[in-house]
């Protein structure tokens, strides 16, 4: 888990600062969502503006679909979980 919440230090940096070819620009994204959370509405909310997400309503939509799909698959996985548990048992 601390390996996940390293990648955390990279969305302290606007994304401008990553080149266009890298893949910590879309990992930081989508696959593990700190900038999407953190950096886009503080970008929003300082600069007016962002370069990914031209309008706020996209970016209001993004955030609102990966939550949804990442709360999906936490349940999933939570479901898994209870239904491999055994327990020790009186």
């Amino acid at each position: 888990m601390s390996g996940v919440y390293n990648f955390s230090d990279y969305a302290k940096y606007p994304l401008s600062i990553y080149n266009k070819a890298t893949p910590i620009k879309y990992m930081l994204l989508f696959i593990i969502p700190f900038v999407l959370i953190m950096t886009l509405p503080t970008q929003y909310i300082i600069f007016g503006f962002c370069d990914i997400f031209p309008n706020v309503y996209i970016l209001i939509v993004t955030i609102c679909a990966m939550s949804l799909l990442f709360n999906f698959i936490g349940v999933k996985l939570f479901n898994v979980g209870l239904y491999c548990y055994e327990s020790s048992g009186n």
